[in-house]
């Protein structure tokens, strides 16, 4: 994934020996050194954070999937439900304490909220 980021400034640190600038001035050398290692681990944080960015999103898309499907179950266990008591008993059948029940039984997944995109401005994708 890092050949998919370039840092604005990459190019113009990428060009310098490591080595080279050391030799030049050790002040300079070690200034390089903690600007590349930043540029490093700035690449990393934004690969990472898109990474679990992906993960919530098709987290999300699962629950939504389950929640449909567990929504689908429900409708066809009460039509079942209704389908098996006698006419004469249909009277008696209460449907919302039947939901209430089935409800309690089967709670419905904690849907995570929508994941929003962040925009990072220092890295070019």
């Amino acid at each position: 994934m890092e050949e998919k980021f370039k840092a604005r400034d990459g190019k113009m640190y990428d060009k310098y020996n490591e080595e080279e600038v050391y030799k030049y001035n050790i002040a300079y050398g070690l200034i390089f050194k903690w600007i590349k290692t930043t540029c490093a681990l700035r690449k990393q944080d934004v690969e990472l954070r898109q990474e679990d960015r992906e993960r919530r999103r098709q987290q999300r898309i699962d629950q939504l999937a389950t929640q449909a499907q567990m929504i689908e179950e429900k409708e066809a266990a009460l039509e079942q439900r209704k389908a098996e008591i006698a006419p004469e008993e249909t009277e008696a059948f209460n449907e919302e304490e039947w939901l209430a029940t089935w409800d309690a039984e089967h709670p419905l997944p904690d849907i995570i909220p929508e994941v929003v995109d962040e925009f990072d401005r220092d890295i070019d994708e």
